[in-house]
């Protein structure tokens, strides 16, 4: 079961990220699992999203401690018709939600993960939540590029689950 945690953690997060990106009307980009197509580079406004982890530690016999980043870009192009606070605003959206527990599912596309349309194949593993000492961070990175009027706003949390299994 632990060989399907990484999978199923980053499953569990993109589909909650993606999810608030999908609100906000936003193209979006998960890393390792889509495409940085032309179209996609060329949006007014995109999302990246990129979890770092696990980081998995034995507490005990059958106690473990599972560790994951999670960070979000979104990238603006400057002029057109747009408010200049769309980027902080569609950064508190993010926020917002990153605040809260994130919770894993077995989701992913191999044995033993959740099937759709089959609600007895889903499994709750735990929840990621945001670790208190570190709060969930937004970034202005302002305009990036010279040439190009590029803005970026990054959003980064930081997550602890601890799961008993054997």
């Amino acid at each position: 079961m632990r060989e399907s945690w990484p999978r199923w953690i980053t499953g569990s997060v993109a589909k909650s990220m993606v999810a608030v990106a999908e609100s906000l009307g936003l193209p979006v980009l998960v890393d390792g699992a889509g495409e940085r197509t032309d179209a996609f580079m060329q949006a007014v406004r995109r999302v990246e999203i990129r979890i770092t982890g696990p980081y998995v530690n034995r507490l005990s016999h059958e106690y473990w401690r599972a560790d994951a980043d999670v960070s979000v870009l979104i990238t603006q192009r400057s002029g057109g018709n747009r408010s200049v606070y769309d980027i902080q605003t569609h950064a508190g959206a993010f926020q917002t939600v990153m605040s809260e527990p994130i919770a894993v599912y077995n989701y992913g596309s191999e044995v033993g993960d959740y099937v759709a349309g089959q609600p007895s194949s889903l499994v709750h593993l735990g929840c990621l939540v945001p670790k208190r000492e570190i709060a969930v961070r937004v970034v202005n990175q302002g305009q990036v590029h010279l040439i190009d009027r590029v803005e970026q706003v990054e959003i980064n949390g930081k997550y602890r689950m601890e799961v008993e299994a054997s």
